[in-house]
């Protein structure tokens, strides 16, 4: 139980235009995506639930929303160079 419900899971097609891209731009740094579904209450999952096509792009890190929430800095300072990457070749 939650006072903030989670939304229904959503899915991106790994054929549509919007995500062949990212993948395409994705790849020229040797990253491959890794492609999962769950539920949330976070802002990707309301804009998908918009019928707009969302990807989540992040850093390495663990336990979410709790206390012993972590991101990884490394992680983050690679994820600077991807987002600049994404916008200049989009």
């Amino acid at each position: 139980e939650r006072p903030t419900p989670a939304c229904k899971s959503y899915a991106v097609s790994m054929s549509c235009d919007f995500t062949k891209k990212v993948e395409d731009i994705l790849a020229t740094l040797h990253i491959r995506p890794k492609y999962g579904i769950g539920l949330s209450v976070a802002d990707e999952n309301r804009i998908a639930a918009l019928g707009i096509p969302t990807l989540i792009v992040g850093p390495s890190g663990a336990g979410s929303h709790t206390c012993d929430e972590w991101v990884d800095v490394r992680s983050l300072e690679a994820l600077k160079d991807i987002y600049k990457t994404i916008i200049e070749k989009w």
